[in-house]
């Protein structure tokens, strides 16, 4: 049998007794949610025979379709990345001088602002939501700002009736990074359905994944026209670039995975939910640990399960990560740092107090979980948690 690592490896003011356990497994923050190879194969065959593996073909529109019944939306335009989808649509919507959003968030939602041209103003986040907080803009806050960007962090919906009347009231673009939260919902609509429209990422980490991929989903079928001409270099359906644009076409392979993933996504929501539940009742008697407060209309698709490190822990959260980590549990600061933190963003960093981001950031752990997990994974995980309590 292999004995737990001692933490009294990770810092001389560990005390800790070993304890021995069954498995060397490593457990992963994530793991890719892949269809069956049975029946990817004849699909496979298919696109080899017609020889369309790209430029709009069959399963991509049949995928675009699938997604907006399931979303119940009017328009979904796919796209190579989240990435790609966000700067589409930012062009397409014609957006000038600045767009506020979020400092807790990946790189990639402030990066686009800055790859069209424009610059990011941003915002503190509340503290319990985790989202960026309307209620630190003031009269001064749109000068010069032509969109709201905010982000449904870890899949938890942004505040999405207060950035509505905002929008309606200083007349800006509403546009949400939503790359964790498809499945996610509010009021029992899919988060993704809110504002001018929003953004989802079916990147390979994602509950929902082509793989590499993303899509913009939105009610406003004009400018789904537009995007899906952006995508591909601006052409019309004779051939003429109406416009500038760029290269952001999903293929036919990714669809297909995306269409193979969509039929499964029921069993791989209600999985996701089953662990979360159990990660909830082991880790109820922890002290240390407490959990992101539960937001009122929200149904969670359980992407992520996030913990703080709170006052009562004698340890920091990196020596946690650490002993985990040599215990072979890999889990995620998220998000660390904060956007204005990296070097990249060093000139937004005085600008403006971001202190409640900058709190959460250093205090957040992201614990393993996706569909393959097991029950007993999620105990062993606990263990280990608890015998820091001790």
């Amino acid at each position: 049998m292999n004995h737990i690592r001692d933490i009294n490896t990770i810092g001389n003011d560990f005390v800790f007794k070993k304890k021995f356990l069954e498995s060397n497994k490593k457990i992963l923050i994530g793991s890719p949610s892949l269809p069956c190879i049975s029946k990817v194969i004849p699909h496979l065959k298919t696109i080899w025979k017609n020889k369309v593996v790209t430029n709009n073909g069959p399963y991509v529109r049949l995928f675009e379709k699938r997604l907006e019944k399931y979303l119940d939306v009017n328009s979904v335009v796919t796209f190579s990345s989240a990435t790609t989808a966000l700067i589409s649509l930012i062009k397409c919507l014609n957006l000038k001088g600045k767009i506020i959003t979020t400092p807790f968030s990946f790189v990639a939602t402030s990066n686009v602002i800055l790859l069209t041209g424009l610059e990011p103003k941003f915002f503190d986040i509340n503290r319990k939501s985790y989202n960026l907080e309307p209620k630190k803009f003031n009269n001064n806050s749109f000068k010069s700002v032509s969109a709201i960007m905010p982000v449904h962090i870890l899949s938890r919906p942004a505040y999405v009736e207060e950035f509505d009347k905002i929008g309606k009231e200083a007349k800006l673009k509403i546009i949400y990074d939503g790359s964790h939260a498809f499945g996610s919902k509010y009021k029992n609509k899919s988060v993704l359905s809110y504002g001018d429209a929003s953004v989802v990422s079916f990147h390979a980490t994602k509950l929902m994944s082509t793989i590499e991929g993303g899509a913009v989903v939105t009610n406003d079928i004009s400018l789904a026209k537009k995007l899906k001409k952006f995508r591909n270099f601006g052409f019309n359906s004779e051939g003429l670039a109406e416009t500038i644009g760029l290269n952001g076409k999903l293929n036919e392979i990714q669809a297909m995975i995306g269409l193979l993933q969509l039929e499964n996504i029921d069993y791989v929501l209600e999985r996701r939910k089953k662990l979360a539940e159990f990660y909830s009742c082991n880790l109820g008697n922890i002290s240390y640990l407490s959990k992101p407060l539960e937001l009122n209309d929200h149904q969670d698709n359980c992407s992520y399960f996030p913990v703080e490190i709170n006052h009562r822990s004698k340890f920091t959260r990196d020596k946690i990560l650490k002993y985990l980590e040599k215990n072979n549990i890999i889990c995620k600061k998220y998000f660390y740092p904060i956007i204005t933190e990296h070097p990249s963003y060093k000139k937004y960093s005085k600008k403006y107090s971001y202190r409640n981001a900058m709190d959460l950031s250093k205090k957040i752990i992201c614990l393993p979980i996706y569909p393959d997990m097991s029950f007993g994974d999620i105990n062993h995980i606990t263990s280990l948690l608890k015998i820091l309590e001790k």
